[in-house]
């Protein structure tokens, strides 16, 4: 019997007394709150006043933009008491936004809506904008309690790239927390694409990120990316409905649902420090969990109603296939997905490295070829 994991709502609590002062941002009737030239516009707000400060939009509306909008460094974008506000890309596809970021975080920029409630706060990428929020490369950022969707869902005859809800990858020590994120290039205009690596969250090459709490559906590719990525925790999210290209129908490639194999680059041999634990993982175009390497704690999660494997611990891709060793797949509910024979995958591993105590439901192991690290 399978328990359900409970998300518990707890409110986090911002400290903006160290920020410099809090602009208050009205809708004033504006069309375009990405003209930085235009008195009064979110754009005009952040390019004027600059870094440190706290910018609260200030009216339950539809802040549209047709243009990138970018938080300073160390500021603070959210929502004022009682409010619940949009920014959406406008436009169309001659607009500056479309095939761009919607929202771009600087280093230690925070993004949040109010009181715990990712309702209050959702950024719309309305089909236009390439991502819903790109934080690439900066440190000590934040995004909680935010609603993010509709990323852009058409593509190129190389796949669809890069289009995911939230970009952190090359980030040290990025918080995405309490966040409802929706549609990462989901649907596309032709369901057919093949190759699509449009994700929820990304965070890979990163250091010490952290996805809590959140709810992520619908995802074109997988719900969060870590490849390369050291100290990563994955935790208490609800993650459905990934890899929804057409590979999950017999193709030849979808991505999974966390996915960060075949590390290639400085990671290899690097304990990756990465926790993976009290997830509720279903409907899975590929695989539930797939990862190689050292140090991966994958623990008590719930993962069925998928594909393939639960959890794929391993590396199929050559050459410098990846071995994975010194990790953990315990106390996990798993089961075999609609197109496996086993709910365990370990392929390369190495013999005596990996506990597997205590999991329930359909344990069924494949044990591969060993290696060394």
């Amino acid at each position: 019997m399978k328990n359900l994991l409970t998300i518990s709502l707890c409110v986090f609590v911002f400290n903006v007394s160290s920020f410099a002062v809090i602009y208050d941002i009205p809708h004033n009737g504006l069309t375009d709150h990405g003209q930085a030239t235009v008195t009064g516009t979110i754009a005009w707000y952040m390019a004027t006043y600059g870094i440190n400060d706290t910018y609260r939009l200030s009216s339950n509306a539809n802040y549209y933009t047709s243009k990138t909008l970018t938080v300073p460094s160390g500021s603070i974008l959210t929502v004022a008491p009682n409010i619940t506000a949009t920014v959406k890309a406008g436009g169309n596809s001659s607009s500056p936004v479309y095939d761009n970021a919607l929202i771009v975080l600087q280093n230690g920029a925070q993004l949040y809506g109010r009181d715990g409630n990712y309702a209050t706060l959702t950024i719309n990428a309305n089909r236009l904008a390439k991502t819903g929020i790109d934080v690439r490369y900066s440190t000590n950022s934040l995004i909680a309690d935010c609603t993010v969707i509709d990323t852009l869902n058409t593509y190129s005859t190389a796949g669809m790239r890069y289009q995911h809800l939230i970009n952190g990858d090359g980030t040290t020590n990025l918080t995405v927390d309490h966040c409802l994120l929706r549609n990462a290039g989901y649907p596309a205009s032709n369901m057919n694409v093949y190759d699509s690596v449009a994700r929820g969250i990304s965070v890979c090459n990163a250091t010490d990120p952290e996805v809590i709490y959140c709810d992520i559906a619908y995802t074109m590719g997988g719900s969060v990316a870590i490849a390369e990525t050291v100290g990563a925790e994955i935790g208490h999210n609800y993650l459905q409905y990934s890899g929804r290209c057409s590979a999950v129908y017999g193709e030849s490639y979808s991505e999974d649902s966390i996915i960060g194999y075949h590390n290639t680059g400085a990671t290899v041999g690097v304990d990756k420090r990465c926790y993976i634990r009290y997830n509720l993982i279903r409907y899975y175009g590929n695989h539930g969990v797939h990862v190689s390497g050292i140090g991966f704690h994958i623990d008590n999660n719930e993962i069925y109603d998928g594909y393939n494997y639960a959890v794929y611990l391993g590396d199929w891709r050559s050459p410098d296939t990846e071995c994975s060793s010194d990790s953990t797949v315990t106390y996990n509910y798993v089961e075999v997905g609609s197109n496996a024979s086993y709910s365990l995958c370990f392929d390369p591993y190495e013999p005596y490295t990996i506990s597997t105590t205590g999991n329930t439901g359909q344990v069924l192991g494949s044990w591969g070829a060993t290696c060394s690290n």
